[in-house]
């Protein structure tokens, strides 16, 4: 289990904060959004969950133990992350790119091999196929599944992903989300996952975390977001998916009337 308790970050020794006051957990399996414009903390949360960041105050645990009390590098070998554009070293094959993490951690050629083949079954990818390809021989989305292969190698309980569909084109993002929720529910691995897209947001979470300046606006899960936002600015945020819904609703009841 992941929890973050009344965790802060300021840059300039407290005269302003990027993150205020952020406080939620995440239980095995569950899909937790960080949602909030820019500049709102939730990158910042998440990279503080694996250190990147040193949170200024507050307590970040992993099973109930507090995160600063782990040597931040084999902390980081042991929560999957996936960016947006996958971040693969174009240098080395796809096999190679799944292959890093298994390999820091000491794990023997037969094991990690085995890993790979895999894990890029498991991504949708077949292995005599796409492990000796370089990534810029596969698509965007291909890529984007090697980047979700390559944070799932050592076996996480937890998973950090910023924005990692954004750049997707609109049937790949709905493919690649659609494969990331079977895949989570096959290994039931934690996972947060940073947007600004709340139609992404209520179609994947379990639970959304609403980020406004640094501070929790709102926790709760798609229905109860939509059906009780807790301010207007929670109510701005959904009506775009509301709209565009109803809209969709007209298209659909008029063409079925021509």
């Amino acid at each position: 289990m992941l929890e973050l308790a009344h965790v802060r970050k300021s840059y300039d020794g407290g005269q302003t904060w990027a993150v205020e006051d952020i406080s939620f957990r995440a239980e095995p399996g569950e899909l937790i959004v960080l949602l909030g414009g820019s500049g709102c903390g939730k990158t910042t949360t998440l990279k503080m969950i694996n250190r990147l960041v040193e949170p200024t105050s507050g307590v970040i645990s992993i099973d109930g133990r507090d995160i600063l009390e782990l040597d931040p590098v084999v902390l980081r070998r042991t929560i999957g992350y996936v960016i947006q554009g996958a971040g693969l070293f174009p240098h080395m094959t796809i096999g190679a790119n799944v292959a890093v993490v298994p390999k820091l951690l000491g794990w023997d050629e037969d094991r990690t091999q085995a890993r790979v083949t895999e894990l890029l079954e498991l991504v949708g990818l077949d292995p005599a196929e796409f492990a000796g390809r370089l990534p810029r021989e596969l698509s965007g989305g291909q890529r984007q599944r090697i980047g979700v292969a390559r944070a799932l190698a050592a076996k996480p309980s937890i998973m950090l992903l910023d924005e990692p569909f954004g750049a997707l084109d609109p049937v790949t993002r709905d493919n690649i989300q659609g494969e990331f929720k079977r895949i989570q529910a096959e290994v039931g691995f934690a996972a947060v996952l940073v947007t600004h897209d709340m139609t992404e947001a209520l179609l994947m979470a379990t639970r959304i975390v609403v980020i406004r300046d640094g501070i929790v606006a709102q926790e709760g899960t798609p229905e109860e977001l939509l059906n009780s936002p807790a301010d207007a600015f929670v109510e701005t945020l959904i009506s775009t998916p509301r709209r565009q819904a109803h809209q969709l609703e007209e298209l659909i009841h008029e063409g079925g009337e021509a």
